[in-house]
C-alpha cells in the first residue's frame, strides 16, 4: 500500500510541476508581429521551402508596429508561415489576427487566412484586395497542449498576388481545473511486452532520408531536371546555348547534361548551398565522357576565400568514373561546387557524388550516433504513402546507375540512392530489425 501511495503522490507532483513551468509560456506567440528580424530571418517563424513555393519575407507594411509577415507570387504557388504555440489543455482560447490582401487570386481553394492545425476552427479565407481585417477564432484545446499556427497563402490551392499577416495573439477564455492522479499496483503481473511493439518509422519524405540520414551532399546528382531551369538546383554559368540534354545516350535515367566547350567562351554547372565542416575531407566521384578536344575538366569546391580544384584529364568517349577529394578550410552552409570543361569539344556529365569522409557506409555519422543512442528495436521502411508507387527494383545494384524518379507520393526527386541494400546495412549498423513495407494490390480476373 505504501508503494501505491508514493507513486500516486509522485505523479501528482510531476503534473503540478509541468503545469507551473508552462504557465508563463501558454498562449505566447514568439514575435507575433514580426518585429524581431535578423538579416532575412524572422525570429520564431518558419516557412515552407518547396520548388513551387511563393516568396516568404517580412514587409514594412504593418497593422501593429513596423513589420508584418508577407507572402507573394506572380504565378500560382503555395506557401505558409508557421509557428508552434503552447496551449493549456482542457481550456478555451480566443485567437485574433489581422490580414491584408492585394490582388490575391486563388484556384479552387479558399484563399489566404489563418489556420489552427488540428483544431476545429472554421477557416476564413480572403481573396482580392482588402485592407487590414481582423480574424477571430474561438476553440477548445481538449487534451492537446500545443497548436501549429499557420498563415496560409492559399488553403487547399495555389494562389498569386500578395498577402500580409500581423498582430496575432491567443487569449485564455476559460480553463478546467485538473486534479490528475494515478494508482499503480506494482505487484500485478501481466504478459511481458513484446520487444518490437514500439519502433521507428523512416520514409522518403522531405529531408528524412536525403539531407537527413544519408550523407550525399549533391542535390539532383543524376540530373532529373535540366540545369538552369526553375526546378533544378544546378545553375548554368556562361553561355546557356552551350548546354543541352542528351536523351539518346544518357548515363542513367532519361537524360544527361551535355556541355559544349569552346576556346573563346566557357560554360559551367554550379550548385550552391553545400554545408562544410572545418578541416574535413570530402570525397566522391564524377562520371564523364567526352568528344573532340577536351583538355581537362575542372571540378571546384569553394566557400569564401577557400577554393580547391580537382583537374581531370584524359576523358574518353566512354563513361568513366573519376575520383574527387577536397579538404575544407571553413565551416559554412553556403559552399558551391562547379564543373567546367576546358578545351574545344563536348562533355557529358553522367552523375556526381560528394560525401564527408566521416560517413559510415554512406550514412551521416552524427545522425547515426543519435539513432544509436535512441536504440530502437525495429525500423520500418520505405514509408507509408511513398511505398504505394515505389518499385524496389529501382533501389538495387550500382547506385550511380539506379534511375532517378519523381517522388510518387511527395514532392522532390527520388534518386534511389537509398534502397534495399542500404536499408539493411542501416539496420545492421544500428543493431536493429528491418521492417519492410510493400505495396499490396488486389487483382480481379
Amino acid at each position: 500500500m505504501k508503494t501505491k501511495i508514493l507513486i500516486t503522490l509522485s505523479l501528482i507532483l510531476l503534473v503540478s510541476c509541468q503545469q507551473n513551468v508552462s504557465d508563463m509560456e501558454w498562449g505566447v506567440i514568439v514575435n507575433p508581429s514580426a518585429e524581431m528580424v535578423e538579416s532575412s530571418v524572422v525570429t520564431g517563424w518558419n516557412s515552407d521551402r518547396r520548388p513551387d513555393n511563393a516568396i516568404h519575407f517580412f514587409d514594412n507594411i504593418a497593422h501593429h508596429g513596423t513589420k508584418s509577415l508577407t507572402i507573394h507570387s506572380e504565378k500560382m504557388a503555395q506557401g505558409r508561415w508557421y509557428t508552434k504555440v503552447l496551449l493549456k489543455p482542457y481550456s478555451k482560447y480566443r485567437f485574433t489576427g489581422w490580414i491584408k490582401t492585394d490582388n490575391l487570386r486563388t484556384g479552387e481553394g479558399e484563399g489566404a487566412g489563418f489556420r489552427l492545425e488540428g483544431f476545429d476552427a472554421e477557416y476564413q479565407g480572403f481573396t482580392g484586395t482588402s485592407d487590414w481585417t481582423e480574424v477571430v477564432y474561438e476553440f477548445e484545446t481538449g487534451g492537446d497542449d500545443a497548436v501549429i499556427l499557420s498563415c496560409l497563402y492559399g488553403n487547399r490551392s495555389g494562389s498569386k498576388g500578395r498577402v500580409w499577416f500581423d498582430d496575432m495573439s491567443f487569449t485564455l477564455v476559460s480553463s478546467e481545473e485538473l486534479n490528475p492522479a494515478a494508482e499503480i499496483d506494482v505487484t500485478a503481473e501481466s504478459v511481458p511486452m513484446q520487444e518490437y511493439i514500439y519502433g521507428q518509422f523512416i520514409e522518403h519524405l522531405g529531408k528524412c532520408i536525403y539531407d537527413g540520414i544519408w550523407a550525399e551532399m549533391i542535390e539532383d546528382r543524376k540530373f532529373w531536371y535540366e540545369p538552369g531551369t526553375r526546378e533544378s538546383p544546378w545553375r548554368v554559368a556562361g553561355n546557356r546555348e552551350n548546354i543541352s540534354m542528351d536523351k539518346t545516350s544518357s548515363f542513367t535515367g532519361e537524360q544527361t547534361p551535355l556541355l559544349t566547350a569552346r576556346a573563346d567562351e566557357s560554360v559551367r554547372l554550379v550548385q550552391t548551398g553545400l554545408g562544410l565542416k572545418e578541416n574535413m575531407d570530402y570525397e566522391g566521384h564524377i562520371v564523364l565522357k567526352s568528344s573532340g578536344f577536351i583538355q581537362k575538366v575542372m571540378v571546384t569546391l569553394s566557400a569564401g576565400t577557400f577554393t580547391e580544384t580537382v583537374e581531370i584529364e584524359g576523358t574518353g568517349t566512354i563513361y568513366n568514373s573519376y575520383p574527387l577529394k577536397f579538404r575544407s578550410a571553413h565551416h559554412t552552409g553556403d559552399a558551391s561546387i562547379t564543373i567546367e570543361p576546358v578545351g574545344a569539344g563536348r562533355l557529358w556529365i553522367g552523375t556526381i557524388s560528394l560525401m564527408p569522409s566521416d560517413n559510415i557506409d554512406g550514412f551521416r555519422s552524427d545522425v547515426m550516433q543519435l539513432l544509436k543512442e535512441l536504440d530502437s528495436p525495429v525500423y520500418r521502411w520505405p514509408g507509408g504513402n511513398f511505398v504505394s508507387g515505389y518499385n524496389w527494383k529501382d533501389g538495387i545494384g550500382n547506385r550511380d546507375k539506379r534511375p532517378p524518379r519523381k517522388n510518387p507520393a511527395w514532392t522532390g526527386i527520388e534518386s534511389n540512392d537509398v534502397g534495399m541494400h542500404e536499408f539493411i546495412r542501416f539496420c545492421e549498423l544500428l543493431d536493429t530489425e528491418p521492417y519492410i513495407a510493400v505495396t499490396w494490390m488486389r487483382i480481379s480476373y
